[in-house]
């Protein structure tokens, strides 16, 4: 959220007061199942945990040191397992991106495939029109209910079809099954050099294989960390981006805007229409706006890329601003960052050059939650005094992808991406 923005472009000081974030709780494990059924190799998935997040640790056990907290829903690399500590209790070494350590098997299942996997409601649970509570139900399901699941969770709410109604469940009440069955591919892409299929998506993770030049394998999902999941010979791993040729089918096509964060798993925590992203005046333009996190919890100090080639109108310390002009009556501005001090007022940019990075407690802008807020207006000047606010849509979409209009309240928010 924009929480007490504040900026000066060549002009007084305008003021704007956000909501305050509220934190999750945070789980205490009491007596549920442990799935002892994991594949060492394979990918698990966090569920049973009731919307609440679950402890990373560095050792098995619940006196161990917490790494990181993680939200239901999550896919994790399952590396080792099960490892009972001393109170009985099991534990897998498990893996999210570049955070390795241990999860209480209370709060892990194995991962559905996507499409074609099955599962069985536990209660009565509400069928709704997308992956929030905020979002209509379509019918509610009795316990016991069969659903198809369609594909990944989502904010912790899975993609499901019950009876012939598509919608989205809470995985907390779903009673997860592997139905055995390799994950679709969603396109193809050659080796354009010998190339390491590894088993996570970083240099850290083990090679499973060398991949010769001109191979082809499957695009099995969306990328992380510049990794993408692929299929090789029938064997499941992750290949770098920067040695495959998509041909066409599954890479990021030219965009004029992209996301200004790289790597990892990211969220948009408040949408279009949010509570901070409104319409104040003619230079408070915020009603088509993103505030995007990772989803690790490590927002602050990630670095921040120039979303838009152009050039710097005005930059701001108060609150972490920076406007960009792209010089086709359009201007992209981000808040709640700590700029790169070496930029200077009509610096040009390219697309994805470093400005700067996410500012933490203390830093410019931050004002108690860490996040980076992202405008893009229609202009006149840059984005100085001139400032319509318009969504990514049309030749703006984000990196292809368009986020319209769609009504209701802070639109698109709980969308998870991978920059």
């Amino acid at each position: 959220m924009l929480s007490s923005v504040r900026w000066a472009a060549r002009g007084p000081l305008v003021f704007l007061v956000g909501l305050l974030f509220v934190c999750s709780s945070f789980l205490a494990p009491a007596s549920v199942r442990a799935a002892t059924d994991l594949d060492v190799g394979g990918v698990a998935v966090i569920a049973d945990a009731d919307g609440d997040l679950v402890r990373l640790r560095e050792a098995p056990g619940y006196d161990a040191e917490v790494i990181t907290l993680l939200p239901e829903g999550t896919l994790l690399d399952v590396l080792g397992g099960p490892e009972e500590a001393d109170d009985g209790s099991l534990w897998y070494r498990v893996a999210d991106g570049d955070e390795t350590g241990y999860m209480v098997a209370d709060y892990l299942a194995r991962r559905i495939s996507d499409g074609g996997g099955d599962a069985t409601t536990t209660s009565d649970l509400n069928l709704r029109s997308g992956p929030s509570t905020a979002d209509d139900v379509l019918r509610v399901m009795p316990p016991g209910a069969a659903v198809t699941i369609d594909g990944e969770p989502e904010n912790g709410f899975y993609p499901v079809t019950y009876q012939g109604t598509s919608g989205w469940a809470y995985g907390g009440y779903l009673d997860l099954a592997d139905d055995g069955e390799p994950a679709p591919a969603i396109g193809e892409a050659g080796v354009t050099s010998a190339l390491n299929l590894r088993a996570g998506p970083s240099t850290r993770d083990d090679v499973l294989a060398v991949m010769p030049e001109g191979a082809i394998v499957e695009i099995t999902g969306d990328p992380e960390s510049g990794f993408y999941p692929v299929r090789y010979d029938g064997e499941n791993g992750w290949a770098f981006g920067d040695y495959l040729d998509f041909g066409g089918v599954a890479n990021v096509p030219d965009a004029a805007v992209i996301w200004p964060v790289s790597g990892g798993e990211w969220t948009i925590s408040q949408g279009y229409n949010g509570s901070s992203h409104q319409n104040q005046s003619s230079t408070w333009q915020y009603y088509y706006s993103f505030d995007i996190i990772r989803t690790d919890g490590s927002t602050a100090g990630q670095p921040v890329y120039s979303p838009v080639d152009g050039s710097v109108r005005w930059t701001e310390s108060g609150s972490g601003g920076i406007s960009i002009d792209m010089g086709n009556g359009y201007a992209a501005a981000i808040f709640h960052i700590t700029v790169d001090p070496g930029l200077s007022w009509g610096d040009p940019l390219e697309q994805g050059q470093y400005i700067g990075y996410i500012s933490g407690p203390g830093g410019d802008g931050n004002m108690g939650f860490d996040h980076l807020h992202l405008s893009l207006w229609a202009t006149d000047d840059g984005g100085n005094w001139s400032r319509v606010a318009v969504p990514f849509t049309g030749q703006n979409a984000i990196a292809g992808v368009e986020y319209p209009e769609t009504g209701g309240y802070s639109q698109w928010s709980g969308t998870v991406f991978y920059p």
